[in-house]
This record gives C-alpha cells, sequence and structure tokens, in this order.
C-alpha cells in the first residue's frame, strides 16, 4: 500500500468534529477544488494540499462539488440537472496532471 496510516484522531474545526487521519503518501496527488463549492470549501482543499508531501492543488474558478460549471440563476441545477457537462476545465486539468507524473515515474 502506497499511504501508511500514522495516527488517527477526532479534531474540532470551526465547532464541527473530523476525522483526520495522519498519512504518508508517497505518490502524487491532484486536489482538484471548485471555488462555487458549497460543500467543501478552498481553504479545506488547501489544509488537505499543505498536508502532502508531493502533489498539485488546482482550484477551478465557477466549479461545483459535483465537477460541474456553476449556474448562478440555478444554485442545485448541477445537482438536479445530471445531462450538464462536467466543467470544461477539469478533464484537461487531470490529463496534464497524469501526463507531467507519467515524465517523472
Amino acid at each position: 500500500m502506497m499511504a501508511i496510516a500514522r495516527s488517527i484522531s477526532l479534531r474540532r474545526r470551526k465547532g464541527l468534529a473530523w476525522l483526520c487521519i495522519d498519512v504518508e503518501v508517497k505518490l502524487q496527488v491532484l486536489i482538484v477544488q471548485g471555488d462555487a463549492d458549497v460543500q467543501t470549501k478552498e481553504l479545506d482543499a488547501k489544509c488537505l494540499f499543505e498536508g502532502m508531501a508531493r502533489g498539485r492543488l488546482c482550484v477551478i474558478e465557477a466549479m461545483t462539488h459535483t465537477l460541474k460549471t456553476h449556474v448562478p440563476s440555478e444554485p442545485m441545477a448541477t445537482y438536479l440537472q445530471p445531462d450538464l457537462p462536467l466543467h470544461p476545465k477539469l478533464v484537461p486539468e487531470i490529463l496534464d496532471f497524469i501526463a507531467a507524473n507519467q515524465a517523472t515515474s
């Protein structure tokens, strides 16, 4: 296994309990965050990224938690309309990450 758990703890963050697993990751990690995500905030992605020894943080403008483009007049559209396409910047970011890491493997 590439990740080895060092400790598991329950931490409080802004009044909420979070299960935190301290791991050592030995491979590249891509953390993708949408700035229009109402479930997971950009700060969460940044905290996760800071804990990684190797990886890339990609914050995509106007992308929601469902990896689709935010519809300003309809905040629930990306949850209720499965036919909406993925955000146009998502797949290129993933492909770029894969290509960059194939070159370094």
